[in-house]
């Protein structure tokens, strides 16, 4: 699977599996079960391992949906490294790549994941270089 770190509360954690929680009612004797969130499972690591991905990516979740765009992107990209971290009120996530060509992609999948949950977009580059003329 796909490693997707994570950086929450200054420790940072690899997601190591994503599973479903299935309960069935307890009154009726039928078997319908119901299906909660996603569930994470991480480790606690010391730094992401990263080593010879030179290329970046970014774009911007919003915190109401990062956890399942997580776990999305955790079962849906196997050779993908994503690293996220808070960025004000909302996530950024990194995707790093060996290539640039691997980088855009990685972000093109988190796009797609993203508009399929409807999360903002990823932030224009457009938009930072605006931002350095602003200052100075």
């Amino acid at each position: 699977m796909a490693p997707v770190y994570l950086r929450h509360g200054g420790v940072w954690l690899k997601i190591k599996e994503v599973y479903n929680v299935y309960t069935s009612p307890k009154r009726r004797r039928k078997s319908r079960t119901t299906s909660s969130q996603q569930s994470l499972v991480a480790e606690m690591v010391a730094k992401p391992e990263i080593n010879g991905l030179r290329y970046v990516e970014s774009m911007i979740v919003s915190s109401s949906k990062v956890s399942r765009f997580i776990a999305r992107l955790h079962l849906a990209a196997p050779q993908i490294v994503a690293v996220v971290e808070p960025y004000g009120d909302d996530y950024i996530v990194k995707f790093y790549g060996k290539t640039k060509q691997d980088a855009l992609e990685a972000k093109r999948l988190g796009e797609r994941i993203a508009r399929e949950l409807q999360v903002r977009g990823s932030v224009a580059e457009e938009e930072i270089e605006a931002g350095d003329v602003e200052e100075e």
